[in-house]
């Protein structure tokens, strides 16, 4: 099916303009997002469908992206970053990620993984290499715990969020959007650009926030970042990437594999269905409605940049990560239908200054049967 070029839903074009003046007209225009919503009803498939999308390609790599869209995007919600939602790689005939969920549903705090299939709550169907800025725990989001009940805090690539009580923060629950700032994108064949700029408020912060997602041969993709912050007071911080990992729609079992670049320490969460080999997590059986993977969170090392972490299929494809920043830790989490590895960057950013950090991506293709 032939993917139209991305076109914010606000927006009439011109029969009168050529394509290159249209092109060039929608990258300038700032998206402004909605309150938070759920993904659109009935299955995650579905939604992915019905939502804007880009294809970026670089020879063989091709990656499909969910922009932001405060009214049909695919994500909307308050967990996740909205930039760089990529919800599709292919390297030649061989599919990564994809979405992982088969709905969603408010009744649902986290998510459900029984014989009918998995549902999530409309905070989680992300894919692909999501990002949260928040540590698991939700001990740093910035302004939150400062802030009254009705007051304000920010989580960055969603924009400034309504703390409704004095409970601690849930990632997992849904806040008000007070203010989603404004989305600029920019895109060539190879690369696109998100920018998200939230003016300061009386909770003290304001920042601009860009996210690159750039395709290069050899089926290399980079995620970079930057983030400058123009509020009053400090943004202090972590950004977790998810990395929701799939190969071909194949559920997780032997033959797969994910290995660190340091030995892993145990135990593992369930030791029939998997086992330490060193600095890999090798996975002994297939994984059924309810099993779940996890190793206790792997310490990072301030003096040593993050990876490479390879995420191998049993169809023998691989994604290779790597950070050019030292990582916080390092988690595992699995279920039957993906693997995440998720790494943790520490984000520290005074007032006028600004931070900048990257993962490379590196796909290979299945191997051929013999």
């Amino acid at each position: 099916m032939k993917t139209k070029p991305y076109r914010p839903a606000h927006r009439i074009a011109r029969p009168s303009l050529s394509l290159a003046a249209l092109t060039a007209l929608l990258a300038a225009v700032p998206l402004t997002p909605a309150p938070a919503a759920p993904a659109a009803p009935g299955g995650t498939a579905r939604a992915l469908a019905a939502a804007p999308k880009v294809v970026l390609a670089s020879g063989k790599l091709k990656v499909t992206i969910a922009p932001p869209d405060g009214k049909k995007g695919f994500y909307r919600s308050t967990r996740f970053d909205w930039s760089g939602m990529i919800t599709d790689v292919t390297l030649g005939a061989t599919h990564f990620y994809g979405p992982w969920t088969d709905g969603v549903s408010e009744e649902v705090h986290d998510f459900a993984d029984t014989p009918t299939g998995v549902v999530v709550s409309p905070r989680n169907p992300a894919t692909g290499p999501a990002e949260e800025f928040a540590n698991r725990d939700g001990e740093t989001v910035p302004g939150y715990n400062a802030a009254p009940a009705g007051g304000t805090f920010i989580k960055i690539g969603v924009g400034r969020l309504r703390k409704a009580d004095l409970k601690p923060y849930d990632h997992f629950n849904a806040y008000d959007i007070v203010d989603g700032g404004t989305w600029t994108l920019r895109r060539t064949p190879a690369r696109m650009v998100f920018i998200q700029r939230l003016p300061t408020g009386a909770d003290g912060y304001g920042y601009e926030y860009e996210k690159s997602v750039t395709l290069a041969p050899g089926g290399v993709m980079t995620i970079a970042h930057r983030l400058r912050n123009t509020g009053r007071l400090p943004i202090q911080t972590q950004l977790y990437t998810h990395n929701f990992a799939r190969f071909g729609g194949a559920e997780i079992g032997p033959g797969v594999t994910a290995r660190f670049p340091f030995p892993l320490t145990g135990p593992v969460s369930d030791p029939a269905l998997a086992a330490i080999d060193g600095n890999e997590l090798r996975y002994l059986k297939p994984l059924h409605p309810g099993d779940r993977i996890q190793l206790p969170a792997q310490p990072g090392d301030p003096a040593l940049n993050g990876g490479p972490f390879t995420i191998t299929g049993a169809n023998g494809a691989s994604i290779t990560m790597a950070a050019d920043v030292p990582l916080v830790r390092t988690a595992i989490w699995s279920i039957r239908r993906t693997v995440a590895i998720e790494p943790f960057v520490a984000i520290n950013v005074a007032s006028g200054a600004e931070q900048r950090w990257s993962w490379r991506y590196t796909y290979t293709e299945a191997k051929r049967p013999r």
